[in-house]
């Protein structure tokens, strides 16, 4: 199966709201802001309904330039990490024009699916964008709620 839980957005017909996430070790590059379909900043855990897809836009702006940038989603559930597949791990395949380059915006965009098997639980969710170096170009982290529909 190749979507998973959580953030990361793309394509549907939502509202996207800037959302609260917290920044969990950027290196090489600083997080603007993040978009989470019906996820407004003002809550402090974003709420996501089982049986929808989940759009989330990453606003980034490298601090280096990289050859090639490479998307980790991870749900973190009392303190340890499941990694979640991407459909599409290779961030330059997913709109970003790589190599990407230093000081100039991009956005980086994904959807994935809420599963109705999905245990409804808080977590946090992380997005890590890998450089060619394998530093942190990106790391953003969103608490989340799973809930029924």
């Amino acid at each position: 199966m190749n979507q998973s839980i959580l953030l990361l957005l793309f394509g549907f017909i939502n509202i996207c709201y800037a959302t609260r996430f917290s920044d969990c070790g950027s290196v090489t590059g600083k997080v603007k802001f993040v978009e989470v379909t019906n996820c407004p900043d003002n809550q402090d855990i974003c709420v996501l309904k089982k049986g929808t897809t989940v759009d989330v836009k990453v606003h980034f702006t490298p601090n280096v330039r990289s050859q090639s940038l490479t998307a980790l989603l991870n749900a973190e559930i009392m303190d340890t990490p499941v990694p979640l597949p991407l459909d599409e791990p290779d961030a330059c395949k997913t709109g970003i024009s790589c190599p990407v380059k230093k000081g100039k915006s991009y956005t980086y965009q994904n959807s994935l699916e809420i599963l109705d098997f999905y245990p409804e639980i808080e977590l946090s969710v992380k997005l890590e964008l890998k450089d060619d170096q394998h530093k942190n170009m990106v790391c953003g982290s969103i608490k989340c709620k799973i809930q029924s529909n």
